[in-house]
Formats: structure tokens, C-alpha cells, sequence
């Protein structure tokens, strides 16, 4: 078993911590607008819900349609050639299920089509 926090990480952490501290505030306020956008989206659509996450730059919403993650996931790469990680056990842990893993620390653009896309493949 491998457990902690790999040597890459923690090179990237600190390289981030000295010499990329002054773009934090614009990268946590792009975070922020991405996650009341993707929030939005996803309460206003009849596939998924969600509550708006506090301390993170992933989404995490409940599928409200008949359908497993697995094959929600399947069906948003095929039709609408978007990667997103299935609530499964294996994945995330017990009670993963009938849920999926959205990513939205991206540009506002990239993240507001991907959404529409996996949407619009149901």
C-alpha cells in the first residue's frame, strides 16, 4: 500500500508556494465564478443535482435520472466527448454511487461548454 503525498506533489507545492503566490487571488476568484456557473447549470438542468461546494474545484452532483454513473459517464464521453469520473466505490467510497466527479477549475469557457455538451448527450 503507498500512502502520503508523492515527492512530485510536494515539489509542486512548494515551487507554488515561492513563486506563484501572486496569481492566487485571481485563480480563487475564477474558482469561485466557476463554481456558482457550474452549480447553476447543474440545478437548472433535469439529469443532475447539486449543493454548491465550499472548499474545493470539484463538483460533485446526484444523478436524478435512471441511470448508473458508470453508464452516465460512458454516455457523456461518447456523445459528448467529455471526461468526468463516475461516483463509484472503487473511485470515491461507499454511497459514490448514482453520483459524478466534475471538474471546474478551468477557463469559464471550457467549463461552460463541457457542461452544456455532457447535457445536451441525453
Amino acid at each position: 500500500m503507498i500512502e502520503g503525498v508523492s515527492t512530485l506533489s510536494q515539489i509542486t507545492a512548494s515551487v507554488a508556494l515561492e513563486k506563484a503566490w501572486n496569481w492566487k487571488e485571481g485563480y480563487i476568484q475564477n474558482l469561485d465564478k466557476n463554481r456558482k456557473l457550474a452549480t447553476e447549470i447543474i440545478n437548472n438542468s433535469s439529469l443532475l443535482q447539486t449543493s454548491c461546494p465550499e472548499a474545493t474545484f470539484v463538483i460533485f452532483p446526484k444523478i436524478i435520472c435512471d441511470i448508473s454513473s458508470e453508464e452516465f459517464v460512458k454516455k457523456a464521453l461518447e456523445k459528448g466527448k467529455v471526461a468526468i469520473v463516475p461516483g463509484s466505490e472503487s473511485w470515491i467510497g461507499p454511497g459514490a454511487q448514482g453520483h459524478v466527479r466534475i471538474c471546474f477549475s478551468t477557463a469559464t469557457s471550457i467549463l461552460e461548454e463541457g457542461l452544456h455538451r455532457i447535457l445536451h448527450s441525453f
